[in-house]
């Protein structure tokens, strides 16, 4: 079809979906039960901003926009703090998050007995510097 548009080619093409229910849709619960702590225990997923130091002399921020559990639902959340968190929210235990020295450090994480930093690309995706910040999403086992 092309860029012909609807008028050229007199047809038009559809396609349906149904959203996944609890996948992020706050207020829509999974099917799948949540706890007695209020969150969807498995794999859970936490957004990191991370700021550049204005000078040399300064720490670096972060901020942590949401924490999701395995239905997508926001559990958690801090604004631009560090440069190091203690992450509270529904779950048992904090999410430990800590900056490390210079632009190219990655951001370590640590949640009960998981360790794992930013450059774990099977648990972080992790953009460039833009404007003076970098956003990522990491991923960890919250059962």
């Amino acid at each position: 079809m092309g860029n012909q548009g609807i008028a050229v080619s007199r047809t038009k093409g559809w396609e349906c979906g149904v959203p996944k229910i609890g996948r992020g849709g706050e207020g829509l619960d999974s099917n799948a039960p949540n706890n007695d702590r209020g969150y969807r225990a498995g794999w859970c997923g936490i957004h990191v901003t991370q700021y550049q130091k204005p000078d040399a002399a300064s720490s670096y921020a972060i901020e942590i926009p949401h924490l999701n559990d395995a239905n997508e639902n926001k559990i958690g959340s801090i604004g631009k703090s560090g440069p190091s968190v203690s992450l509270t929210s529904k779950l048992p235990l904090t999410v430990e998050i800590k900056t490390g020295a210079v632009d190219d450090d990655p951001i370590r994480f640590a949640y009960g007995n998981q360790f794992w930093d930013s450059n774990d690309s099977t648990r972080c995706s992790v953009g460039a510097y833009d404007s003076g910040r970098r956003e990522m999403d990491c991923g960890f086992n919250c059962d």
